[in-house]
């Protein structure tokens, strides 16, 4: 409500709308918050407003929809993670592994340290079949942030898929 008599007043302010979207997300409205931030991209055409854009419309279940909001998020800003990543996600949806390595490529010359991005650089390797190239993306990752769970279970999964349960 409070944000919402604030808009009224301000109503070209995007971030406080994408945090009311960000709120209607939190409670089950993707659609709302899909609505909110298409208003937002109107009057503002950024990379975190088509990614706000996309991640509620994901939320909604318009992947579709979603997928060329994240690539015109990511294309005119190739740091952002968030796009990035959901790109990758909806790529092997999609079962277009090619895409989704291209953006992993991208995603590791401008982040090559971030454990994230290694791990779904791991993800993507592991699905296209390259579990030498996943093991050692999953481990720079747990080397890039030991406390970052994710990688250690992929690393856990592939010592278990191979019958290495004590090294799982």
């Amino acid at each position: 409500e409070t944000l919402e008599g604030y808009l009224k007043q301000h109503p070209r302010d995007t971030q406080a709308v994408a945090l009311l979207a960000s709120a209607h997300m939190s409670q089950g409205r993707p659609a709302r918050a899909a609505q909110l931030m298409q208003g937002a991209l109107q009057v503002q055409d950024t990379p975190n407003t088509r990614t706000a854009l996309g991640l509620s419309l994901v939320g909604a279940s318009r992947h579709a929809d979603a997928l060329p909001e994240f690539e015109a998020a990511f294309r005119k800003d190739p740091g952002q993670v968030q796009a990035g990543s959901a790109l990758v996600f909806l790529y092997m949806q999609a079962r277009q592994p090619a895409k989704a390595q291209a953006v992993i490529q991208v995603m590791l010359k401008s982040s090559p340290d971030h454990a994230g991005v290694q791990n779904l650089s791991g993800m993507v390797k592991l699905a296209t079949g390259d579990a030498t190239g996943a093991r050692a993306a999953f481990e720079r990752s747990v080397k890039a942030d030991a406390a970052f769970v994710a990688p250690q279970l992929n690393l856990a999964r592939m010592d278990a898929g191979k019958g290495d349960l004590d090294g799982a």
